[in-house]
């Protein structure tokens, strides 16, 4: 199969069911799409004869009217926890979903009626996807490290571990990613030309600044599941 016919193949499927893949789609972004914080403290100090507002010196202890800046610490620190506790618990979260995500689309290319809830329905996994996942991204960063082309290679062997883990829950981490490495065998290049038919697509994206996205994104995760079942049946 070529990638025209991946998209022929998504584009069948979504027929009748496009609000249930642009809602599972925009539900799976809420999960999915990092998160980041920082935290800044400005501590203004009461107005000087000059009638300036002054700030407390970052590199002070004091202020010259006494404030200690040390009764600040403990409040910058539960800050900072709560924004790491907050950081991990959402990429747990985005792993088990993006699994989730996953079966929803094999669901729809296998004609089955898609159900948003099953983004919910793979957190039994949630312990595999987490440590895919970091696994993953690892080996990714260190082949980058290796003059960028084995990273590259490794990212397409890696590609279908989320499908790995939704059909095959009882694989470990590692067995996942050797899967998925064993499925794209031949394959990456095939995934390589179906990412970039969508080239033209994401340009219209970026031009209607994400508003096309809410076609283009359901669509392109549907041709992915629809590669993934024609790479896994001839692997």
């Amino acid at each position: 199969m070529r990638s025209r016919d991946f998209k022929q193949t998504a584009r069948d499927a979504l027929r009748g069911n496009w609000f249930r893949a642009i809602i599972a789609f925009f539900v799976a972004s809420m999960f999915s799409g990092g998160v980041g914080a920082s935290v800044s403290v400005n501590v203004e100090m009461p107005e000087g004869d000059n009638g300036i507002t002054t700030f407390l010196p970052i590199n002070s202890q004091q202020s010259p009217d006494g404030f200690d800046i040390e009764a600040l610490l403990p409040v910058i620190i539960i800050m900072f926890i709560a924004t790491v506790i907050i950081s991990i618990v959402m990429f747990i979260i985005s792993c088990a979903v993006s699994v989730g995500y996953s079966q929803f689309n094999i669901d729809l290319i296998d004609g089955c009626k898609p159900k948003v809830k099953t983004l919910f329905s793979c957190f039994s996994q949630t312990k595999t996807a987490v440590c895919a996942n970091i696994l993953m991204s690892l080996r990714v960063f260190f082949g980058m490290l290796l003059f960028f082309v084995p990273g590259i290679i490794m990212l397409y062997s890696y590609s279908m571990v989320n499908y790995v883990i939704a059909e095959n829950p009882d694989l470990t981490a590692r067995e996942a990613l050797k899967e998925s490495k064993r499925i794209m065998k031949g394959n990456k290049w095939r995934l390589f030309c179906l990412e970039l038919s969508f080239f033209g697509w994401m340009l219209l994206s970026l031009i209607t600044f994400g508003i096309a996205l809410v076609y283009v994104a359901p669509y392109q995760q549907a041709a992915l599941a629809a590669f993934y079942n024609e790479a896994k049946e001839n692997a």
